[in-house]
């Protein structure tokens, strides 16, 4: 589904078939980075819950990774993975949005520190 008109509009979904806007789907191309990856396991449970134990242990297993290269993502990490073992995936995902920022941010550094 999808507004593509000028005007807002305003809908009822009555189903529990999870949604997310275009704004926080992370397109498959931009994967690319740790906390890309981290990003769309969370997505990916959000909207496949019935696999979420094996992007649960794909979560664990990239947040324990990008922790052990860059520390310094501990606290924003420290505030998402409540978020993400409770299920509240959304909002874990619009925390994340935060993480990829710093991240871009770090990566932009390195690069022109070469």
């Amino acid at each position: 589904m999808r507004n593509n008109g000028a005007y807002s509009a305003r809908l009822l979904i009555e189903t529990p078939v999870p949604i997310l806007r275009c704004p926080d789907i992370l397109p498959e191309s931009d994967v690319n980075t740790p906390c890309g990856r981290i990003y769309m396991a969370i997505e990916l449970m959000y909207l496949q819950p019935e696999q979420n134990a094996e992007y649960m242990k794909l979560y664990i297993t990239l947040t324990e990774e990008l922790v052990a290269a860059v520390p310094s993502m501990t606290p924003i990490l420290q505030e998402i993975s409540p978020l993400v073992i409770s299920g509240e995936y959304y909002k874990a995902l619009q925390k994340m949005k935060l993480l990829l920022k710093r991240e871009k941010n770090l990566l932009e550094l390195a690069s022109s520190a070469t």
